[in-house]
C-alpha cells in the first residue's frame, strides 16, 4: 500500500466551505487553521473516471 501526503491550500479550503455554504446553506468541510497552528487532516483518494477526489475521514 502506497501512502502519501498532500499539502492543501487554506484558500482552497476556505473556497470549498464558502462554495458549500451558499450550495446548502451549511458546510461541513472542517476547519484547517486555528490561531497558532494548522490541522492534521487525513482522508483517501478516489479516482473517478479521469478525476481525482479527496474524501476525509473524521473521528467523533
Amino acid at each position: 500500500m502506497k501512502i502519501s501526503f498532500y499539502y492543501v491550500d487554506s484558500e482552497y479550503v476556505e473556497f470549498l466551505k464558502d462554495t458549500e455554504i451558499n450550495a446548502r446553506g451549511f458546510t461541513r468541510v472542517p476547519n484547517v487553521e486555528y490561531a497558532n497552528r494548522r490541522k492534521f487532516v487525513y482522508g483517501v483518494i478516489m479516482n473517478i473516471g479521469d478525476i481525482n477526489y479527496y474524501v476525509p475521514i473524521f473521528g467523533e
